[in-house]
C-alpha cells in the first residue's frame, strides 16, 4: 500500500485512516521512526507486557519470574 501525504508547517504528517486501521494504530500508540539510507520507516511499537500476555497466555508464575521476563521483553524492543 502506498499513499501520498503532505508535511504541514510544523513538520507533522497525518497517517491515513486506511493505514491506521490496517496497522491497528490508535490514539496514544507509540511509533518508531527509523531513517534507513534515504527512507523513513515507521513501525508500531508493541507494548512488551501485551506481548508477554500473548506469549504466556494462562501460565502463572511468581512475581520475581514475571519481573525477569518483563526485563527480557524490554531488552528485545531496544
Amino acid at each position: 500500500m502506498c499513499i501520498r501525504v503532505r508535511v504541514d508547517g510544523k513538520g507533522r504528517i497525518t497517517l491515513p485512516k486506511k493505514i491506521r486501521k490496517k496497522m491497528g494504530i490508535k490514539k496514544g500508540d507509540e511509533l518508531m521512526i527509523t531513517l534507513e539510507r534515504e527512507k523513513l520507516l515507521i513501525s508500531k511499537i508493541e507494548d512488551p507486557f501485551k506481548i508477554l500476555e500473548k506469549t504466556f497466555k494462562d501460565i502463572t508464575f511468581s512475581r520475581k519470574l514475571r519481573e525477569i521476563a518483563e526485563k527480557e521483553a524490554l531488552k528485545e524492543l531496544k
